[in-house]
């Protein structure tokens, strides 16, 4: 016991752990339930955040795919001035966890403008929380915003569920986004004073950490590094240059690399990853490179047979 004391626990947590207790005669069955969350934003309510041009229809799709290839029984969509900072919660801290229990899967997707500020709390090796912005977020008031600290609380609350994330945004990985055709319109909102882009630990470090709140079955795929921009197609191209991979990766057998008709978050991030850096690099001559966050042990499903 002196020996486990004293060495450094990387795995340990507090949690909040609600347990019921039934006779197994009236147990029933596993579900297996799949709910969705997608939410994308390309308008804002406040002037100082830029629009963007085709998050709302990554969300869009992306719902589309999640009901016709991966068996998702619950979608919920929020796009444009659907996805206020309330809305967002409601439907993930609130529904989300209503409609699903232990053992079943989510699925959140988010497309839109990412930020930082100051460090709220100290618990950010960089000095800054990452936040996503919605719809009527306003630049300045980090209340208005979904910060980093507060989506892996929200994440603390589907304990016991398979969860993915999905971020197709500016620090994610903690990057920006730009218009192809020359017309630069970045998802990366003003940084604090004295932010050093290479210092930053992106909103995927939170995430790690979800680990350490006890949520040890979850995946993570984000756009790109944090040290870099993640690219849109112009909208007739099918949206974002991300977003559109994963959905072609339900359509394209080569995804299923070990031939079983299934694949996993972890197999659709590899098909991925190399055509969007093969994509960006052809497009725009520079680097993409999206990155995942893998705390599952045996894979997360994400198109069944």
């Amino acid at each position: 016991v002196v020996e486990v004391k004293q060495k450094e626990q990387k795995d340990w947590a507090e949690a909040r752990i609600d347990i019921t207790t039934i006779d197994s005669d009236d147990a029933a069955p596993v579900t297996g339930k799949r709910v969705g969350v997608c939410v994308g934003i390309s308008q804002y309510q406040h002037d100082r955040v830029t629009d963007l041009q085709v998050s709302h229809l990554d969300a869009m799709r992306m719902a589309e795919a999640m009901k016709e290839k991966c068996h998702i029984d619950d979608v919920m969509l929020l796009t444009n001035e659907d996805a206020t900072r309330a809305n967002i919660e409601q439907a993930i801290f609130h529904d989300l966890v209503a409609k699903t229990s232990p053992g079943d899967s989510v699925f959140i997707f988010f497309s839109g403008h990412g930020g930082r500020t100051a460090d709220q709390n100290g618990d950010e090796e960089d000095g800054f929380d990452e936040y996503l912005v919605p719809h009527d977020g306003e630049l300045g008031s980090p209340e208005t915003m979904i910060l980093d600290d507060t989506f892996a609380r929200w994440m603390q609350e589907l304990s016991g569920r398979q969860v993915t994330i999905i971020m197709d945004n500016c620090y994610s990985g903690g990057a920006s986004k730009s218009l192809d055709g020359g017309l630069v319109a970045p998802k990366a909102l003003p940084a604090p004073r004295g932010a050093k882009a290479h210092n930053y630990d992106g909103m995927e470090l939170e995430l790690k950490r979800s680990k350490d709140l006890g949520q040890q079955n979850t995946v993570v795929l984000a756009a790109c590094m944090a040290n870099q921009l993640a690219w849109e197609m112009p909208a007739s191209q099918k949206g974002s240059v991300w977003t559109h991979y994963i959905i072609e990766s339900l359509d394209d057998d080569a995804s299923d690399t070990n031939k079983d008709g299934k694949v996993t978050m972890q197999e659709s991030y590899a098909f991925v990853k190399q055509k969007v850096e093969s994509y960006v690099k052809e497009k725009f001559d520079t680097d993409q490179n999206p990155i995942i966050v893998d705390n599952s042990e045996e894979g997360i499903v994400f198109r069944g047979n």
